[in-house]
């Protein structure tokens, strides 16, 4: 659902928790930015944060409801993405430490610490009552609040591979082959 407010939109949808929500959800994003004329770091931006937070919550919300809802308020200035879940809540604190072992086979905690990157704001409370995480990506290239490059440790890549990611001199060899690392 969208409404439009003067130089302002919301968009509103229900994301389900099961099957293709979280792709149907990103692709709603990208058609609602791009209608709104949003430069393509920004969309970038965005899509990045709304999907990690759609993630946490889908991944991480548990919530009985089976599904959780996201905003997105977008005006001249900002995005505002919200995302809330109905599950039985969490504390910052609580939290392992990015790059911690997530069950067998996956390394996780990278979805804060990236949205804090991108975003001017990034907030979350938490209640018995579910989860709403609020983040805002400015509009203004000027506020550009994320850095040229991230912190190597921060992607877990050494200085030889960032190189190699970013095509610099001393990148190694064409024999190298990238293997994708996730995020999330």
């Amino acid at each position: 659902m969208t409404e439009t407010y003067r130089d302002s939109t919301v968009l509103r949808i229900d994301v389900r928790q099961e099957g293709a929500g979280l792709r149907t959800a990103r692709a709603f994003v990208r058609e609602h930015l791009e209608a709104r004329g949003v430069d393509r770091d920004r969309m970038d931006d965005a899509l990045i944060v709304a999907g990690e937070l759609l993630g946490n919550a889908v991944r991480h919300g548990q919530s009985e409801a089976g599904f959780c809802v996201l905003h997105l308020h977008c005006t001249t200035q900002e995005v505002r993405i919200t995302v809330s879940d109905f599950g039985s809540g969490f504390r910052l604190a609580e939290i392992r430490p990015v790059g911690s072992l997530r069950g067998e086979s996956r390394v996780g905690g990278f979805g804060i610490p990236l949205v804090k990157t991108l975003c001017s704001r990034a907030e979350w409370t938490s209640s018995e009552a579910g989860t709403s995480a609020e983040a805002v990506v400015s509009l203004d290239p000027a506020q550009n609040i994320a850095p040229v490059g991230l912190p190597l440790d921060f992607l877990g890549l050494c200085e030889e591979d960032a190189a190699w990611l970013l095509g610099t001199p001393d990148a190694p060899g064409p024999e190298r082959e990238l293997v994708p690392i996730g995020l999330g």
